[in-house]
C-alpha cells in the first residue's frame, strides 16, 4: 500500500488525503443526523418545540400523511428514473445535457407533487383547535 502512495505524485496524495478527510466527515455528519433522527435526539428536539409556545398567532401547519410524503419519494424517483430513460435515448446529449434532462424531469415531478398536495390540503378540512371543540 505505502508502495503505491509512494509512487504518486504529492498533488495526486494531497487531494487523496483531502478527499479522505471530506469522506469520513460526510460520514460522521450522516451518523450524527440519523441518531438524531431516530435516537433520543428526537424526543430532545420534540419536547424542546412543544415547550416553545407559538407567539407568531399564526396556525399551525397541517402534517403531512405519511402516504403522501411516500407518493413525493415515489414521483419524484419515477420523473428520475424517466429522464434517465429520456437521456439515455438521445445520442447526441453530452454528459451535462444527460444530467440536465434528469434535473428537469426530477423539476417537473417535483411539481407534479406540489399539484398533488395542494389539491390535497384543498379537500382537507382544517384541523379544529381544542377551544373550538368546546
Amino acid at each position: 500500500m505505502f508502495e503505491a502512495l509512494a509512487a504518486m505524485s504529492t498533488g495526486k496524495v494531497v487531494i487523496l488525503g483531502i478527499t479522505a478527510v471530506l469522506v469520513a466527515g460526510i460520514l460522521f455528519v450522516l451518523v450524527v443526523a440519523t441518531a438524531a433522527i431516530l435516537g433520543p435526539g428526537r424526543r430532545a428536539v420534540e419536547g424542546a418545540m412543544k415547550a416553545v409556545p407559538n407567539l407568531s398567532g399564526e396556525e399551525a401547519p397541517r402534517r403531512v400523511p405519511t402516504s403522501l410524503k411516500i407518493l413525493g419519494i415515489g414521483v419524484m424517483f419515477l420523473m428520475v428514473g424517466l429522464g434517465v430513460v429520456i437521456a439515455a435515448a438521445i445520442p447526441s446529449l453530452t454528459g451535462w445535457g444527460m444530467f440536465g434532462v434528469i434535473l428537469l424531469a426530477a423539476g417537473i415531478g417535483l411539481l407534479l407533487f406540489y399539484l398533488v398536495v395542494a389539491k390535497f390540503e384543498k379537500m382537507t378540512p382544517p384541523p379544529r383547535s381544542a377551544e373550538e371543540a368546546d
